[in-house]
Parts: C-alpha cells; sequence; structure tokens
C-alpha cells in the first residue's frame, strides 16, 4: 500500500537522490523544492502546488498529476507524456517549460500564464479552450494539434500552420498573425 500525505507542506527540500516511488500526495504544497533529474515514477498527485521548484529533467513515468499547479518552476525537459494521461490536470504560471513534451495529452482548457515554453513538442495534443498568456512559444511545435477556442492572443513567438492543425474560434491578436503564415516567407510591414 502506497505511503499517503494530505495537506502537508514540503519545503526546501533535495529530492535529486531521493527515490520517491509509491507515494501519494493530496493537498500538499511543495515550495523551493529541487526535484531535477530526479525519479518521480508512479506517484500521485492530486489538486498539489508546486511553487519555485526544480523538476527540469524529472523523470514521471506511470505519475498522475490531477488538478496541480505549477508556479514559478523550471521544468525543462519533462516528458509528461509518459504520466498517467488518465485525468491529467495542471495549471502553469510564470513557469520555464522548454523543450518539454506534450505530445498526445488531453489538455482542454489548461492555463499557461507568462511561462517559456521555447521547444515544447504540442504535436497531436488537444488544446481546446487553453490559454497561453503571456508565453513565449519560440520553436513550439504543433503538428495536428486541436486548437479550437485556444487564446493566443498575448503569446508571442508562436509558428502554427492552419493546415496542420485545428483551428476553429482560435483567437490570435492582429500582430499574431505573422505566426500563421511563417511557411509561405512572406514579408509583413
Amino acid at each position: 500500500m502506497p505511503q499517503s500525505f494530505f495537506d502537508k507542506i514540503f519545503s526546501s527540500n533535495d529530492y535529486t537522490q531521493e527515490v520517491l516511488s509509491g507515494k501519494e500526495f493530496e493537498s500538499c504544497v511543495f515550495s523551493d523544492c529541487n526535484f531535477s533529474d530526479s525519479d518521480l515514477i508512479h506517484k500521485v498527485f492530486i489538486d498539489c502546488t508546486f511553487e519555485d521548484c526544480n523538476l527540469s529533467m524529472t523523470k514521471v513515468t506511470n505519475s498522475s498529476f490531477r488538478d496541480v499547479k505549477f508556479k514559478s518552476c523550471k521544468l525543462n525537459g519533462v516528458d509528461f507524456t509518459q504520466c498517467n494521461p488518465f485525468l491529467f490536470s495542471a495549471a502553469f504560471t510564470e513557469c520555464n517549460l522548454s523543450y518539454t513534451l506534450f505530445i498526445g495529452l488531453e489538455l482542454e482548457n489548461t492555463q499557461f500564464d507568462n511561462c517559456n515554453l521555447k521547444g515544447c513538442d504540442f504535436t497531436q495534443t488537444d488544446l481546446t479552450g487553453a490559454s497561453f498568456d503571456g508565453c513565449n512559444l519560440e520553436d513550439a511545435v504543433f503538428n495536428r494539434t486541436n486548437l479550437q477556442n485556444t487564446d493566443f492572443r498575448s503569446a508571442i513567438n508562436f509558428s502554427i500552420d492552419p493546415e496542420l492543425n485545428r483551428l476553429k474560434k482560435t483567437k490570435f491578436s492582429r500582430l499574431g498573425l505573422a505566426g500563421l503564415l511563417d511557411k509561405y516567407d512572406v514579408i509583413i510591414e
């Protein structure tokens, strides 16, 4: 039976050398913790918050993230495609998610607020109703991605091919329209 933690605060802990397998966390807060290159395999996080944590290159195989909030965290290179997709739900605020993989995930209504998403891969991801408020999407990959009702109005540096992605009622600012024309190598002044 997995060890369970409920409504606990974990502050300034270094988990880089510790294996946390088989543990469940509900309504917990992780503040200023270091998980970089660590093993979070087979963990369950429900209604948890990560604040100012480093989770770069963390292994999340078969882990569950349900209603999890990441605030001011580093999540560089995390492969979320390896986690349990059932009820996956997360929100990201002021996070660095460079080169993170979201391939094929159901991310409806996911909030990305003021995040760096450089080089992220959203291939075949369902981002219906998602918001990229103030996000940098330089070199992010959108291929066969469902972007219906997705909000890119304040996002920058994105390149989205309308012929390869599903766009319906997707929101863009006038300044962002250039990101839809990149493949045509046109000059917009």
